[in-house]
């Protein structure tokens, strides 16, 4: 209950600010508070888990465990990602602060990481910093609410500036937070980016209607959460999408005007880039070093448009039916119109008659717009402009087609403009067309299925699946044009719409996310207290065992990770050791290959009856799956016996295929061309928090060699001495030491991570000082004008 009661706080706290800014009636702020809670609310008020964690349990170990954690099925398998990378950030950002140290670094996936750095943690975000009140599991359940409730807060800011009825921007908030692809993202940074995308457009709004000092800052503000919401692709269509509707709302302006606006909307950028500097400057200097970057960076071929496919595509984002539902029924498709997981631009069949009533009765410039942007972000999620954004900054690497959000958004600012101008016509029904459109469009969904019926059938959905979900399109309609006919109460049919959205998107989303017990998350399973040691060590699943980065919740460093940004130099390796997998995790089949023990990987799950490999021992074995453990894992940092110096890294690489023994030799990329023997010296290795202590006795001097993968940023510190580090065995970290006896703390500290958080400290200060410096002047002001004396008429 506390995370129930933290959410009405800070919800409570965010209205009131609202209220600052835009006028708002008590019964509108109460519903916004209440909205979230139609789709987390079981979750929130039971103290459960709004979360994916179902997933989790079909592998190896943790099946053993789903009865006891109370988890029967997978509601919906296809959105890995939640429980695969942006959970276990979760856990590692707090593991970091609970030892005191910035989350800076990752140790427990893909042998180790930049955390703050790859920016989809967003450990800076406040409803982040805010959740860390709470255990874990209901800070995911926190975290989703404040996301939605953000969206319908932004939304309606937004709504409210072009509508005059409240009702209508409240229709239009609810519509935009219950969209499809705004529920199926949350607990993701690309949901977190957009729930506060409206609030960006209403900051610009604000700044070309009244260009100063105080719309500048809210625009600074809008953007910086964008920003620290941690997706750079989702801020940067954002920021595209902002700066095209800033250009349309100066259109019609003067040029004087034009010229105040532009200079402030500038001003708002700048501030927010020096505000999150501490987030920005170390993912730019991150991505450079990543394989993704140099994926994307090459030229690819956009996919294959065909008229067919294109048509598929864009009926799939309007009306998910087509392609049923993930974790219940899904649709088969032949090759030629196959696809990837898509977004949606689906808000609810009420929309698609209230965006035609928007066409036909709303002859504004806005809601031209919005016409104009739904269609763009149906086309751009069909990949039509693939081919053109391949050419263009930025969009070239970028998942382009994820825009179709913005199609979503369209229709939602629509659905208010449309509902607006039907009170302004007061509901009359021979002035106004909008029952007859809700019957019309009913009319359409029902052929629209009638006519696909046996097609859907004959792609493997069952004619009950086909039933319910038209029927959950269909009812809506028929009772909005019941409503709208027979009530000329404006508000009475602006709440009845409101409750017909609620009832029909809380049902079409209910499986999209479940609400599980607190006990699903972590689960115990038997054979975890033996992966234990004295110093540091990594572990690794085979096969599909102990699915990828859920090791984190658990403490446990695994050498696999599906990342957002994995190292170039590490992912030249994976032959070696493992088989890449496409957006997933690499996968590791054999546990023979000397590379794991290089990485320092001493326990291993396995399944219980495969054969182990010479040097690995049965630990405990259970029905469904072994621990074994690694009798030849290096530790974590160690002397080698000869180092060969001034190798490039592509020779480390080459050399490291055929060594069958990483203890003897070592590849280090520093000094001239030249083989030396080296130490010898033992090195004892502790954890402390994401840091490494290393205590070593070298009998004489040599190199170090660490299996932490080698992103620029590692420090070893020895005292206030730092020392030099450099790349070796392709992809790790070697320093060089001396004869004697040493105690090196080996850190990671980006440059780029002391330069950005100099840069946004340097900012709050200035902010902070010049508010202050208001608030003086203005009691100065108000002193002198009460201080001023009154003059007095003279008498005779």
């Amino acid at each position: 209950m506390f995370a129930a009661l933290l959410y009405l706080l800070a919800a409570g706290g965010i209205v009131a600010l609202l209220r600052r800014i835009e006028r708002v009636p008590s019964t509108v702020a109460v519903a916004l508070v209440l909205l979230p809670l139609f789709v987390t609310g079981r979750a929130l008020l039971t103290g459960r888990v709004y979360a994916p964690l179902d997933i989790s349990f079909a592998n190896e170990p943790l099946t053993s465990v789903a009865d006891r954690a109370g988890v029967t099925h997978a509601s919906d398998p296809s959105w890995t990602d939640v429980y695969t990378q942006f959970i276990p950030w979760h856990a590692a950002t707090r593991y970091a602060i609970a030892h005191g140290q910035w989350p800076l670094w990752n140790p427990f996936e893909n042998a180790g990481g930049p955390l703050a750095g790859a920016s989809q943690s967003a450990p800076y975000h406040p409803i982040h910093i805010l959740a860390l009140l709470l255990p874990l599991g209901s800070a995911l359940t926190f975290v989703a609410t404040m996301l939605f409730f953000i969206a319908a807060v932004s939304a309606f800011l937004f709504m409210r500036d072009l509508v005059r009825y409240d009702h209508a921007a409240l229709f239009g908030a609810a519509a935009w937070m219950f969209s499809r692809h705004l529920v199926s993202f949350a607990g993701t940074a690309h949901g977190l980016a957009l729930a506060s995308m409206p609030f960006v457009l209403f900051a610009a709004r604000r700044v070309v209607r009244a260009p100063n000092v105080r719309t500048a800052s809210l625009l600074t503000g809008a953007l910086a959460l964008l920003v620290l919401a941690g997706h750079p692709e989702t801020t940067l269509h954002v920021v595209a999408l902002s700066i095209a509707y800033f250009a349309f709302e100066l259109s019609r302006a003067r040029f004087a005007h034009w010229q105040r606006a532009a200079i402030a909307g500038v001003a708002a950028g700048v501030g927010a880039l020096l505000l999150t500097a501490i987030a920005t400057v170390p993912l730019l200097d991150a991505i450079p070093q990543t394989e993704q970057f140099r994926f994307r960076a090459q030229s690819l071929a956009p996919p294959a448009l065909t008229f067919e496919r294109t048509l598929h595509l864009m009926r799939a984002e309007l009306l998910p039916l087509v392609d049923g539902t993930a974790g219940v029924e899904v649709a088969s498709h032949p090759k030629s119109i196959a696809h990837a997981s898509l977004g949606s631009g689906y808000c609810g069949s009420l929309l698609f008659a209230l965006a035609a009533y928007a066409l036909l009765r709303t002859r504004g410039r806005r809601a031209r717009f919005f016409i104009a942007l739904f269609a763009y972000g149906l086309l751009a999620g069909a990949s039509v402009f693939s081919k053109p954004f391949a050419h263009v900054p930025l969009f070239s690497i970028a998942i382009n087609e994820r825009m179709i959000w913005s199609a979503a958004f369209a229709m939602s600012v629509l659905a208010a403009l449309a509902i607006d101008a039907a009170a302004r016509a007061q509901w009359t029904p021979r002035r106004d067309l909008l029952p007859l459109i809700f019957a019309i469009t009913g009319g359409a969904v029902m052929i629209a299925v009638i006519a696909g019926y046996g097609g859907f059938v004959q792609s493997g959905l069952s004619p009950a699946f086909i039933r319910v979900n038209a029927m959950r399109a269909l009812l809506p309609l028929l009772l909005a044009a019941a409503a709208t006919a027979s009530i000329r109460n404006s508000r009475v049919v602006g709440a009845m719409l409101i409750v017909l959205l609620i009832t029909q998107r809380s049902a079409d989303t209910s499986h999209l996310r479940p609400s599980l017990p607190q006990q699903a998350l972590a689960a115990r399973f038997a054979g975890l207290e033996t992966m234990t040691a004295n110093e540091p060590f990594r572990i690794v699943g085979q096969g599909s065992m102990l699915t990828p980065n859920i090791a984190t919740e658990y403490e446990l460093e695994d050498v696999r990770g599906y990342q957002a940004m994995t190292l170039a130099r590490l992912e030249d390796t994976y032959a070696m050791w493992s088989v890449k997998q496409p957006v997933w995790s690499n996968r590791v089949d054999d546990l023979s290959s000397p590379m794991l023990s290089l990485m320092n990987v001493r326990f291993a799950v396995t399944p219980p009856r495969a054969p182990l490999p010479s040097g690995w021992i049965s630990r405990a074995t259970f029905p469904g799956y072994r621990i074994a453990e690694n009798t030849r894992a290096l530790p974590r940092a160690f002397v080698p016996t000869l180092a060969h110096l001034g190798v490039t890294s592509a020779e480390s690489l080459r050399a490291m295929q055929a060594a069958t023994n990483f203890v003897d030799d070592a590849w280090i990329e520093s000094g001239k061309r030249e083989t030396i023997a080296n130490g010898p010296g033992i090195v004892q290795v502790e954890r402390r928090g994401t840091d490494l202590v290393l205590h070593a006795s070298m009998a004489g001097g040599g190199w170090v060699l660490a299996s932490e993968p080698a992103w620029r940023g590692w420090r070893a510190m020895e005292n206030d001495r730092e020392l030099r580090v450099r790349n070796a065995d392709g992809t790790f970290i070697a320093f060089y030491l001396p004869q004697g006896e040493h105690t090196i703390r080996l850190d990671y500290l980006p440059h780029a991570f002391v330069i950005g958080r100099a840069i946004t400290l340097a900012t709050l200060a200035l902010i902070f000082a010049a508010m202050i410096a208001r608030i003086r002047f203005a009691r100065a002001a108000r002193r002198s004008t009460i201080l001023v004396p009154v003059p007095v008429a003279a008498t005779n």
